[in-house]
């Protein structure tokens, strides 16, 4: 008789739906139930956590999108150091949901802004490890200015391409309006090959003129009016003129007409006329 009484010792009833308990099962707070009411219990509990999971999620998406992954690792990183008390808790979730009107349960919050510290700081330890792995390239030089061509004469902005063709040819930065003409261009061109220091659009101190030879005071203007009718005889009289350094300067037209006939001739006279001048 006692060992029966022995054996029915554990026997007594769930506390849910008052069954003889046989084999008694603990739910996460240590009651004990028969199993159909553990099973219950369990299924109940994962959906909640499934609910709660759901929930989660999306106040932390929410939370990110804001833009607020760095307040929070701070939080935990720079300030508590992962172990805020309640009131700290409570201070930033006031924090939060006040200045960012975001609802957020106060019980799921720890869990919220658990979750999002530590995907940020995986994200920065992945950042710092790669940057152990690849070197930060070297900066990169500031954006080299493009120079401001401009036209000596009217200041105009210039291409490049007219800036280098002026400089390689007329030793100064032009204008396609101020390169002049074929003929005073042509002329210009023949002195340089003949070694004559010669100036192209000249300000003379009212106009501007063709060409100057600074050393021997001489400005050329090429035109279409003829000082003389024979360009044989204008060489001549430029041959035998006097030309001073020390003088004012002098102005000698050439017609363009005079230009297409006879440029050699009129470049090597004025070569000549240059020499004797320079060198007596």
């Amino acid at each position: 008789m006692k060992n029966k009484i022995n054996k029915f010792d554990n026997i007594f009833n769930c506390p849910k739906c008052n069954k003889t308990l046989w084999h008694p099962l603990k739910l996460k707070d240590g009651t004990k139930v028969c199993q159909n009411c553990y099973e219950k219990c369990i299924h109940v509990e994962n959906e909640k956590t499934a609910v709660d999971q759901v929930y989660n999620e999306s106040i932390a998406k929410t939370l990110i999108d804001k833009g607020l992954s760095e307040l929070i690792f701070n939080f935990f990183e720079k300030k508590y150091n992962f172990n805020p008390s309640q009131e700290e808790l409570k201070k930033l979730w006031k924090l939060i949901t006040n200045k960012y009107d975001i609802e957020i349960e106060y019980d799921s919050f720890f869990n919220i802004i658990k979750s999002i510290y530590e995907s940020h700081r995986e994200t920065k330890d992945l950042e710092y490890f790669e940057k152990d792995l690849i070197p930060t390239p070297p900066p990169s030089p500031p954006p080299e200015e493009k120079p401001n061509y401009i036209c000596e004469i009217c200041k105009s902005r210039i291409d490049k391409e007219t800036y280098d063709f002026s400089v390689k040819v007329f030793d100064k930065s032009l204008c396609i309006n101020h390169q002049g003409t074929k003929h005073p261009r042509n002329l210009f061109v023949a002195l340089k090959k003949r070694g004559v220091p010669c100036e192209f659009e000249v300000y003379d101190g009212y106009k501007y003129v063709d060409i100057a030879i600074h050393d021997i005071k001489l400005y050329i203007e090429v035109g279409e009016t003829l000082i003389t009718s024979n360009p044989k005889q204008f060489l001549d009289d430029l041959k035998n003129d006097r030309f001073s350094s020390q003088g004012v300067y002098q102005t000698r037209r050439i017609s363009s007409e005079s230009i297409d006939k006879y440029l050699d001739e009129i470049a090597d006279t004025l070569k000549e006329v240059y020499n004797k001048t320079v060198n007596g």
